[in-house]
């Protein structure tokens, strides 16, 4: 019986300290963690009850969803499909879109509700340094002053006088 009696003390006693260990060795809100099948670039931390957490990404990769991927945004790129006129980059996950039209051109959208937009080539003399181009809703080419510049009435972008 006193057998009996010590080994249950013991087996309680090693459970006690087996749960203080587990306890104690959790750590605290803040301290840095990793979780077991987490993302591999992922950046864990203890929130408040413990738990680890993802709070963000390791230098060099960016958060598209709920993952971490590497960034290989902005580089020059070009697609089958390309439009003239048209310059491409990449994007966080290395995909090819659309950046920003040629000096030559404008961006434009379809007339077709829904349809994709493109740039179109400006079919006006080249603007000065004084002048900038767009194409009304016409398709027709209208020309502009920048800032500091008026349109005179022979159709030049003259300079302000002060």
């Amino acid at each position: 019986m006193m057998i009996l009696l010590l080994l249950m003390m013991m087996s309680s006693s090693s459970s006690v300290a087996a749960g203080a260990y587990y306890y104690f060795n959790l750590g605290e809100e803040g301290d840095v963690c990793t979780e077991k099948d987490g993302d591999p670039f992922g950046v864990y931390k203890r929130d408040e009850k413990l738990k680890c957490v993802m709070t963000g990404c390791v230098t060099g990769t960016t958060l598209v969803g709920s993952n971490c991927v590497v960034d290989q945004s902005g580089t020059d790129c070009t697609i089958e499909e390309a439009i003239d006129g048209t310059l491409y980059i990449t994007n966080v996950s290395g995909e090819c879109e659309f950046s920003v039209c040629e000096d030559t051109h404008i961006f434009a959208t379809s007339e077709v509700v829904g349809a994709a937009k493109y740039c179109r080539e400006i079919a006006c003399t080249p603007p000065t340094d004084a002048e900038s181009y767009a194409l009304g809703a016409d398709g027709v080419c209208v020309k502009t002053c920048k800032t500091g510049y008026t349109l005179d009435a022979g159709g030049t972008c003259t300079a302000d006088t002060p």
